[in-house]
């Protein structure tokens, strides 16, 4: 993910659009045979997906305001990955995920706060 690829373009026009809003970028979290598939697929080197969300973050940190946050959810679970979380999360995953974000906004605190990391 470069500066200018086309998720990051399209996550600032959006924030151009709602400026005021917070934005809150939650990685996916992938399973392990998939990245080893995309590794195999494309060529892509070890950990090019954490690698991925720090490029993101360090992007768009700041752009136009400080209300951004940011929590890697797949780094968080790739340690211990469930069957149920992957690039399309059936409901066990979506509600395992949501606790997650639930958790760390509470911990964290209110978002309007400004620029901040969810991650534990």
């Amino acid at each position: 993910m470069t500066e200018n690829s086309g998720t990051l373009s399209s996550l600032k026009s959006i924030k151009r659009d709602f400026e005021r809003i917070p934005i809150m970028v939650a990685w996916q979290a992938i399973s392990p045979e998939r990245l080893t598939q995309w590794q195999s697929d494309f060529n892509f080197e070890k950990d090019f997906y954490n690698k991925m969300f720090e490029t993101a973050r360090s992007n768009l940190q700041g752009y136009l305001n400080e209300k951004w946050y940011f929590i890697n959810i797949h780094r968080l679970l790739e340690g211990d990955p469930k069957p149920y979380i992957d690039a399309h999360l059936d409901d066990e995953g979506a509600l395992v995920v949501a606790e997650m974000l639930a958790k760390a906004m509470q911990t964290r605190g209110p978002l309007d706060r400004g620029c901040t990391d969810l991650d534990p």
